[in-house]
């Protein structure tokens, strides 16, 4: 599933170096968060939803908690 970031900038027709410098990173950091290898930090994320002029929110860059197994405890064998 593509990342909003890469979705919101490709449909905008925006390269990763013209929203870097509307939202003061780097390119790299940019496709890294597209990628979803870094997660931004708050301010990252604060200006990336002043950047889109409000089309992404923070929920864009929250991650959904992954499911975990837990195996069912066993009963006491006293």
């Amino acid at each position: 599933m593509e990342h909003p970031l890469k979705t919101y900038r490709t449909k905008s027709g925006l390269t990763l170096e013209t929203l870097a410098s509307l939202s003061n990173s780097t390119a790299a950091t940019l496709s890294r968060i597209e990628a979803r290898k870094q997660s931004p930090s708050l301010m990252l994320v604060q200006r990336l939803v002043l950047a889109t002029g409000g089309c992404l929110s923070a929920n864009d860059f929250v991650e959904p908690p992954q499911a975990s197994v837990v195996p069912p405890l066993e009963a006491n064998a006293s």
